[in-house]
């Protein structure tokens, strides 16, 4: 299990049964600068978990150490300095002083001493790398693929590895692919190997047999999400932090739990964006107790709003007791007047819908149940919203419909602006999903030539308006899908219909954010694919071709997937 061992660890055969786990990446409020341009601009920070409940959480996914990790600060860490199994850990923000190519470094088990040494040194990466060496600080260096201000080359990577000991390989909030790429770069070093690169930079190597590198996992958590999903195991027979520590100098430690994907980083955007509404907006303004806010703030556990079951309950029955009064009322009001709109539309859709679609995500519960927020369970939040996305949808098209037959631009208008508010609610999503894959080229180029893709091996992905249709492309279509199913090859065709009339293989049908005759043109069908499930698809198959068949609302899918997928 262990490459190597700690001098002063031995490993007896009931050890490989309980390895020592700890989360070696989690932020807390401590971590008050936000590395987005976004959130700095209105001043909210990356996190706002406190110290104790990141260790509480750690301890209730199974973890043996707690380990934190702010930006640039220890304060958060240092609260919890009475905790002998809590390690005192940063996350410090350095660059090479030649370009300020900018990257992260974890260092572990720290004082305020060797953090104020370390901040002193943080605009040369040479610098640090001499301190850490001399003081043997255990260390990671934190994502190393990921280009922090897009400068990261293989050049700096080459150097990395001459300056550290540690790499984080697994990291909770950047997807599987990066350790893909890294860890071949790391099985590959040899005495040799490392040699060579020492006379083509011109580095003396530091720490000994610089060829074995240390590789940790961590969940990089900032929303009390994913603390402990990811970790790194540590030999049995670990029995304090100092123990640790040694065995992350010596590298007698593998990652393990979950890579990240992009529905993780969006749900990191959506906790830290209601947290900071709840504390800094909706406390100013007194608001924030309607249904629709109570429902996020418990989904994404934020405690400052204090919503109980009860409280829920009550605000419930208000809302239905409300909408009922409405409908006894409607006969009696004029028919521009009887009906919501904007932004009150869109909150009784989002909480109706909620409402019906909250029993088919168990999961979400479970989670609850467990004193986590239910915004942890990813694929069954990612679910819930995709089908309010549904309703919300369906209810705007209504709408903009509606106002469109009885002459009103007007409401049009407001149909429109809807669906802005509507998209705006998902950005995150869509940053999540853009951002994740900006390191593809890098890591493409990691190896010193490309893998030849071959026919057998090429992912391609197809996107069509038309398949289920008589005609000549649909046919043409429907006969790819059929031979790549013949020859194994890797061909998914995209469609997004209500109704399929022909099985195909390989094919992948999308239920339709809207279906409805076009208005006026009762013959042609409407469908408008649901883009966010379409391109989150696309990012889990990292396709290596993008064919867009049809011109249409398919097609620009994957137009906007091949530019996700750089």
């Amino acid at each position: 299990m262990f490459d190597r061992l700690a001098p002063g660890i031995a490993l007896t055969p009931d050890d490989l049964l309980s390895p020592k786990r700890v989360d070696l990446h989690a932020h807390t409020l401590a971590s008050s600068v936000a590395g987005e341009a976004a959130l700095n601009a209105i001043d909210c920070p990356e996190c706002f978990s406190k110290p104790s409940e990141v260790a509480k959480q750690a301890r209730l996914r199974g973890m043996d150490f707690a380990c934190i990790t702010d930006h640039d600060t220890i304060d958060g860490a240092t609260e919890l300095l009475a905790d002998p199994m809590v390690i005192i850990g940063e996350e410090v923000t350095t660059r090479f002083p030649e370009d300020k190519c900018c990257f992260h470094l974890l260092v572990y088990g720290i004082d305020a001493a060797q953090h104020a040494e370390l901040q002193s040194r943080r605009d040369d990466v040479y610098a640090i790398a001499d301190y850490i060496a001399r003081q043997r600080i255990a260390h990671a260096v934190a994502h190393p693929l990921y280009r922090q201000n897009d400068r990261l080359t293989r050049w700096h990577l080459e150097r990395l590895l001459l300056l550290f000991k540690g790499f984080e390989v697994l990291n909770g909030a950047h997807s599987s692919l990066h350790r893909e790429s890294i860890e071949p770069v790391l099985n590959n070093l040899t005495r040799q190997s490392i040699s060579d690169l020492a006379d083509t930079h011109k580095i003396v190597p530091k720490w000994e047999e610089p060829w074995f590198k240390a590789r940790t996992g961590g969940s990089d958590d900032h929303g009390l999400l994913n603390i402990g999903r990811t970790w790194t195991e540590f030999p049995g027979e670990v029995a304090n932090v100092s123990d640790l520590l040694e065995c992350l100098r010596t590298g007698a430690c593998q990652p393990g739990g979950e890579a990240g994907s992009s529905i993780k980083l969006a749900h990191q955007f959506f906790s830290v964006g209601a947290k900071y509404y709840g504390q800094k907006l909706a406390s100013r303004s007194g608001g924030g107790s309607d249904m629709s806010s109570m429902l996020f703030s418990a989904l994404v556990g934020d405690q400052t709003q204090k919503t109980s079951k009860l409280k829920l309950a009550k605000q419930a029955i208000r809302h239905k007791t409300s909408k009922l009064t409405q409908r006894v009322r409607l006969p009696w009001k004029k028919k521009d007047g009887s009906r919501p709109r904007g932004a009150a539309l869109l909150s009784d859709v989002f909480v109706e819908s909620v409402q019906k679609h909250l029993g088919s995500h168990p999961q979400m519960f479970a989670m609850l149940k467990k004193g986590i927020p239910p915004l942890a369970a990813h694929r069954d939040v990612f679910g819930l919203l995709s089908e309010v996305n549904r309703d919300l949808a369906n209810a705007v098209f209504d709408e903009a419909t509606d106002s469109l037959k009885r002459g009103s631009i007007l409401g049009v208008f407001d149909a429109v602006s809807q669906i802005a508010a509507q998209q705006f609610f998902l950005w995150p999503y869509y940053f999540a999903l853009f951002h994740q894959n900006k390191e593809r080229p890098l890591m493409a180029g990691l190896a010193h030539e490309r893998k030849n893709r071959t026919a057998e091996t090429l992912k391609v992905g197809l996107f069509t308006d038309t398949l289920d249709e008589i005609n000549g492309v649909a046919r043409f279509i429907r006969d790819m899908g059929e031979q790549s199913r013949l020859r194994d090859f890797h061909l998914t065709i995209h469609t997004s219909v209500p109704d399929i009339k022909f099985d195909v293989p390989a094919r992948v049908n999308f239920k339709p954010l809207l279906s409805r005759p076009m208005p006026f043109y009762d013959t042609i069908a409407l469908n408008l694919p649901p883009v966010l499930e379409v391109l989150e698809y696309a990012d889990r198959q990292q396709y290596d071709v993008i064919h867009c068949s049809t011109p249409g609302p398919m097609g620009m899918c994957g137009w906007l997937a091949s530019k996700m997928l750089r």
